[in-house]
Parts: C-alpha cells; structure tokens; sequence
C-alpha cells in the first residue's frame, strides 16, 4: 500500500503481485527503498496466505514508486526438504552504490535446506529472465569463510536463517547479516565474520550485549568472588574468573552425549571448601509444551569442569532435578536432597555416591509437581520444597508447601487456609527464618487467580503458619535476601506471552521489586533493565548487595 499524503490515506498497490486462489493478499515480508538515477527502486519479499500456491511468493521490483511489480526470484529455490512449506525469503536489503547488488534471506519455518543468504548482482536487468542468485551461505563455503567463529562455532550452532540483514550506509561494500549470531562481511557478502563477541585468544571471550539464550543459573563461588559459574539454555555451561569481564565455554558441544544430549545448564552447586567440586543439573532446556522439564540429569565434576560423571544413574532421571546442598559435612560427606520434577525426594549423605528415596510425607499429586526446594539459614536441616505444574498448557493442579526438619528424611505440608496454593517457582528463608513464596496462578499466561490461588510473593514469619500476599502481582519468578541484612529482599516480576495480544495491560507492572524493611512494603527498580520475563533471581553471597538476574 502506498500513501501520498504522509499517511492519511492509503492505495494497494499489488499491481504485478501474485494472488492465492482465494484472492488473498500476499504477505509482504520485507520492503526496501533506494533511489537511483532519480528512479525511486523497490524491492519486495513476499509469499502468498493460499497454502496450495507456494510459488506464488519470491522477491519483486518496482520501479514505477509500486506501480508495477515484477518478479525477479530468478532461481531461487522455493521449496524444502518438506514440500509442505516453501522458504520466506524474509529480509531484503539493497546496495546503496549499486541497487543492481541485492540480497535476500531465508527466514526459518519449515524448510532447511540451502538456507541462508542469496544475492544477485543484475536486479535492474531488462529481462527478468536473466536474473540469478548466488547461494553466498553455502554450508561448505560458508563455514569455511568464517576466520573468528567466537565460542558458537560451526558445530555447536548453525543457524544459516536470517532474521536481519543490510548494508552499510557509509561503508562501501559491508553488509551485517543474522539471526542468533551477528556477522559482518566487508567485502559485498564472499567472507563473512561473527561481531557479537571478542575472541580474546586465550580461549576466553567478551561479550559486545548481544546474547541469545536464556539464563538459568548464575553460581558464585563461594571461596572466589570473581569466579562465577553462568548456566544457559542450548549454550550450555560457562565460567568467568575475572568477575565476569570474560568468559569461557565449558561444554565441548552442544548436546553432548557424555552429558546425556542435554544443552541445558539450569542449576549450578559449588562446594564451599573445594572449588573444584561442583554439581550441575542439566536438562533439554525450555522447548515449546516444555516436555523437556520431564528430561534430566545431575552431574559431579571433581576437577573445576574439566570431567563429569553423572550422580544417581537409574534413580536421579525422568525429569529436571532441583538439588539443595546442605550445611555442614565435608566435600566428601555433603549432605544433598534432590526434588527430581516429575518422579519424586531422594537424599545422599555421602556427596552423590549413592541415593535413598526421600517421600515419606508427599501427598502423591504432589510428587509428580515437585519444583523449587531451600534450606533455612536459621535453621540447619529444615527444608521447605514448593512444587508446580510447569507444563506450557493451563492446568487446574494447585500448588503446595511442604516443610522438614530433619534434612529431608520426612516432610509436612503446610495446609493454612493461608497458604499460597497457586504454582509455586522459588522459595528463600531469611536468617531469622521468615520464609518468602514466589508465585504465579498458572505457569501458561498470565491471570491474576483467586484466593489463596493468586499469582504473587508470599510471606511467612512463623514457619509457614501464617502467610501473607506481600507482593500484588500475578507471577513472581524468583525471590532472594541480602546475605548480610535480612531487611533487604528482592523478587523479579515477570510479564506473560499473552500481555503482547490480547491481555489487560494493567494486570501486571513487570521488573525488580525490593523491599528495605524486611519483606513487608516492596518499591520497583528497573534502571537498566531491557527485558521484562525473568529465569532467576540470585543475591551474590561473596559481595553482599550484589544481585544476578537471568533473563
């Protein structure tokens, strides 16, 4: 559509465009402008809304100011390895020297062969006929061309799909193209390099505040301030030991089958008398219906990362684990209890060699729902466990809290009439052992519930006798104390898929919620954020008033 009058008004303008069979519309995905000659040049990417007419959509020109349209895909190719769905060619950008120089990228959908970036240098040929594309993202030519993969390189991740690309304005010749990763090429698209980190050389990299996966756990050592273990979703496990100026890359590959096939780090435990002891939970990562949640595994490094061995093989499997460490033993004798999503309890006394089960006390609902899991600092040995249906799809299972005193051998639910009873994602004890519930009604979109039901943060005083709606907002992904002043408490609001459509927009005020007078009156801090759903939510207990939060 095109308007002459500044956008008041509007005229189609498809003279030229294929229409489906039904006399729909093409989708137009992508469109750019350049003026040459005092021709004012268009270029289209488009595909039809009719599934029986795949080939009705390509890449078109006008060069009447949208007039007329031809059709310049040439020999692009249309379909992919499942003829049920042709490329999008999605992103277009011309070059502003020559607009005879024009690419096009294929946008992920269905197909995944040939992917990538095209280019043509005879856009403006008079017969369109003799317009072709060169495959510049050839699997063989391309990953050959890359000098500096940085740490996603061409076995851990390659995405030849595009989700943006264009040319330098003010740079003869470059062009930036991408979708998880960023590249740059300098030379009209023959080589091409990543720009979203720095290669240090020492096998360390530096982010440039580009990055592409969820974070799910970022572990402090507690012997090293500057050492940080970073869990991500896909990219698996990482390590700073310069306080996070520079990074390293811990896992050899992407779904490595030493570590089950999982590419997720979702938790991290560092023994605090020996930082080369660590217990890492792994898991499938979060995938659309989150069926992945019922997949994983607990991991034992002895050697700070460098070799793995998996901890309760046949027990410790069939779900995500959710692994507490407790206060006191020796690296040797560590007291662990793990709530294992899907399956149920079980505990080790002797730092993961072997493992009992630990149900006795979990109504059996509850057990296949066990979720997030703390021990009080006030009190060594009580635990409190909260579970969650964590299922995509609406659920009608209400959440419980169950506590132990005795390293959780037995647990007791805790059943006041007010007990949050909505899905229940982290749980914190203070030092004087006021308990906080992170929670949300349902774990699909966002609504505000009923009662005891209700999304929000939850607090307790006297061991989860009584509880109290602290926090008025419908889901609460993580909450966490100040290691050294209990006065200081901060949660993490999340918002939800379906406030970008058709949710109440006041239903939820997103961000980081703190609290300086023990848990009771919250005011929200949200400098610097520029995202607004949350994974985690974690104090730095090495340098108090330092928080992590994942995004």
């Amino acid at each position: 559509i095109r308007s002459t009058d500044s956008g008041s008004s509007w005229t189609l303008m498809n003279t030229g465009l294929p229409a489906a069979s039904d006399d729909s519309r093409p989708i137009v995905h992508g469109l750019v402008g350049t003026v040459s000659n005092n021709v004012f040049l268009l270029f289209s990417t488009l595909r039809t809304q009719d599934t029986s007419s795949w080939n009705a959509g390509g890449v078109f020109r006008s060069q009447d100011g949208a007039a007329n349209w031809e059709d310049i895909s040439g020999n692009l190719p249309t379909f992919g390895s499942e003829s049920s769905m042709s490329y999008s060619y999605w992103r277009v950008a011309v070059d502003p020297e020559d607009p005879n120089n024009v690419i096009v990228g294929t946008r992920r959908e269905w197909a995944w062969d040939e992917m990538g970036l095209y280019k043509t240098t005879a856009a403006l040929a008079a017969d369109t006929g003799t317009i072709t594309w060169t495959w510049l993202w050839d699997t063989e030519n391309f990953s050959t061309s890359i000098t500096d993969w940085g740490w996603l390189d061409s076995d851990w991740w390659l995405d030849q799909h595009i989700h943006f690309v264009g040319y330098s304005p003010v740079q003869s010749g470059v062009l930036f193209a991408g979708s998880d990763n960023v590249y740059k090429s300098s030379d009209g698209g023959a080589t091409w390099d990543e720009r979203w980190t720095i290669n240090n050389g020492d096998g360390t990299y530096t982010g440039r505040g580009m990055e592409l996966m969820e974070v799910f756990d970022i572990t402090v050592d507690p012997s090293d301030g500057n050492t940080w273990w970073i869990g991500y979703d896909d990219m698996g496990l990482f390590k700073t030991e310069d306080d996070g100026q520079t990074f390293r890359r811990m896992d050899a590959e992407q779904n490595d089958s030493n570590l089950g096939d999982t590419d997720c780090a979702c938790q991290i435990v560092v023994d605090p008398d020996d930082s080369n002891t660590l217990y890492v939970v792994r898991h499938g990562g979060d995938e659309e219906g989150k069926t992945n949640w019922r997949r994983g595994f607990l991991y034992k490094s002895s050697d700070d990362g460098a070799t793995w061995s998996q901890l309760g093989q046949g027990q410790i499997e069939g779900g995500r684990p959710y692994v507490v460490m407790l206060n006191g033993g020796a690296s040797s004798t560590r007291e662990l209890v793990v709530a294992l999503y899907g399956t149920g309890m079980f505990r080790s006394t002797d730092s993961g060699a072997t493992w009992t089960s630990a149900n006795s006390g979990i109504e059996s609902n509850d057990l296949a729902n066990l979720w997030t899991l703390t021990e009080s600092p006030a009190a060594p040995g009580t635990l409190y466990l909260g579970t969650a249906d964590a299922q995509r799809d609406s659920s009608s299972y209400t959440g419980s809290i169950y506590r132990s005193t005795d390293s959780g051998a037995n647990w007791t639910k805790i059943d006041s009439a007010t007990t949050p009873t909505s899905q229940i994602l982290d749980l914190a004890v203070d030092t004087n052992g006021v308990v906080y519930a992170a929670t949300t009604s349902t774990d699909s979109w966002l609504a505000p519930g009923e009662g005891t039901g209700m999304g929000g943060l939850y607090r307790s005083a006297d061991d989860g006798a009584n509880w109290t709606r602290v926090l008025d907002q419908p889901r609460v992904d993580g909450v966490d104390i100040h290691p050294t002043d209990s006065t200081i408490v901060a949660a993490a609001v999340s918002t939800g898929w379906n406030q970008f459509e058709e949710g109440d927009p006041d239903l939820v005020s997103p961000g980081i919620y703190v609290s300086t007078d023990s848990g009771l009156t919250y005011s929200r801090e949200n400098n610097g954020l520029t995202f607004n759903f949350f994974w985690m939510l974690k104090a730095d207990p090495v340098t108090p008033g330092r928080f992590f939060l994942g995004t």
